[in-house]
């Protein structure tokens, strides 16, 4: 294992040219979470020869990632050893958010609306709340339905 890798200088002193071990166990690469989704970071570093100087990153080890916001984010871990060395890792993952459409409602008492007087209704379920919009096909535009 290159974490190891020590050469043997003058005098019996071994010199450490190889950077810490650095590994993330989560978020995995590319992997994918709802909105506010509660997820921890998990990662580590050591070396064996020098020992471990520093060790900083994005989200500390057990602490929850940044889930807050839609889009693509990127866990980072930099460590340093004794003897100078470094090491980066990261890993990208996306938070998301899923639509849900529903069927158009068009009944009104007895007779089938027309098209254009239909409305549309659909759900956006982002993270652990849930958004129902419906949107009227007629001119009167869109409004919320409800928000849980």
């Amino acid at each position: 294992m290159a974490a190891g890798k020590a050469q043997q200088a003058g005098d019996g002193v071994r010199v450490d040219l190889t950077p810490p071990v650095t590994r993330i166990q989560s978020p995995t690469r590319d992997a994918r979470y709802l909105l506010r989704q509660p997820v921890r970071a998990d990662w580590w570093a050591f070396d064996r020869l020098s020992g471990l100087e520093s060790a900083e990153a994005s989200a500390p080890s057990g602490e929850p990632l940044d889930t807050g916001t839609p889009g693509f984010h990127t866990l980072w871990v930099f460590a340093r050893d004794r003897a100078g060395n470094t090491a980066r890792v990261e890993v990208d993952y996306q938070v998301i958010c899923i639509v849900e459409t529903v069927l158009p409602s068009g009944f009104f008492l007895d007779r089938l609306l027309p098209p254009e007087e239909r409305v549309m209704a659909g759900r956006f379920r982002c993270g652990l709340g849930i958004l129902s919009v419906s949107r009227s096909l007629s001119p009167f535009g869109s409004r919320i339905a409800s928000a849980r």
